[in-house]
């Protein structure tokens, strides 16, 4: 199998004169068995219109198809330096894996970010929607792993004006006059609502914990000096109690995590007109929102 991906990587299409090479390539792995392509690409797609969204240069479907050829993502199957592979065929730094599954109406989606160069992952993230979920749902729910995305490869600067060749300068409009500068449009605070949540969720479970801790220092410490000792049932009790204290503290510490983080990722890279719901319920925070 790497054979055949090193024939690629020897045959590989040059760009268009004078185009930058792509920032990323969103890999969809089809495999037919747990996922039709086309659910494959429309899923792969909404991964992409969110990168493009974050700032990257991503190639588009068509052309990354046409370079490709008759080469299938999906026979590396889980040999991330055949991805690199890929990459480098494809003249881009990272590729984009997006590989899912799909059991009844529930559709498991895995994404991981890898450089081109050796393979290394750069972010990774698996995410449970539903197979009718629209685009901006699913982009809602890779949000966070754009942002790690960012932190680790940001994308290129742009340029804001194009250059233009000195002999074209004299032709040049005169110039309007100064417009008023607008103040930014405010960004929404709702959300940072799961945010919220999520720490007052992790405040409760550090109480637990504590208790936890507590409960556990009443089985161990030594009995002062004519103190009796414990009963077979008391000590059960309090293993019981500190049990279900450590669990239940852990189970409130990792969602207000998970709620603090989607929803700082939620703030900073949604637009100022995002639609955001918030619920909380037993299982944790949910945020659902619509860019």
């Amino acid at each position: 199998m790497l054979a055949v991906m090193l024939s690629l990587t020897l045959a590989q299409a040059p760009s268009a004169s004078g185009a930058p090479e792509p920032e990323v390539v969103v890999l969809p792995v089809v495999r037919p068995r747990v996922i039709s392509r086309e659910l494959a690409e429309r899923t792969a797609d909404a991964v992409r219109e969110g990168l493009v969204r974050a700032g990257y240069d991503v190639m588009e479907a068509a052309d990354r198809q046409a370079r490709l050829g008759k080469q299938d993502p999906a026979d590396c199957q889980n040999n991330t330096t055949c991805f690199a592979l890929i990459g480098r065929s494809l003249r881009t730094p990272v590729v984009v894996r997006v590989e899912g599954g799909v059991v009844e109406t529930d559709l498991a989606v895995y994404l991981q970010a890898l450089r081109s160069e050796d393979g290394s992952e750069i972010a990774a993230q698996s995410i449970v929607t539903q197979t009718d979920a629209p685009k901006d749902k699913i982009r809602t729910d890779v949000a966070p792993f754009i942002a790690r995305l960012l932190t680790a490869f940001p994308p290129r600067p742009r340029l804001k004006t194009p250059s233009l060749p000195p002999h074209d300068l004299a032709t040049l409009p005169p110039a309007p006059p100064p417009e008023v500068t607008k103040p930014a449009p405010h960004r929404p605070l709702w959300p940072l609502a799961p945010t919220a949540l999520g720490v007052v969720s992790a405040g409760i479970g550090t109480v637990f914990l504590i208790q936890a801790g507590a409960t556990h220092a009443q089985l161990v410490e030594p009995l002062p000096p004519g103190g009796t000792p414990w009963s077979k049932a008391q000590r059960e009790e309090l293993r019981d109690r500190g049990n279900f204290q450590q669990t239940l503290g852990w189970a409130l510490v990792g969602a207000g995590a998970v709620a603090t983080v989607s929803g700082a990722a939620i703030y900073f890279m949604g637009p100022t007109d995002a639609n955001v719901a918030v619920t909380a319920g037993p299982g944790g925070v949910l945020a659902r929102g619509a860019f």
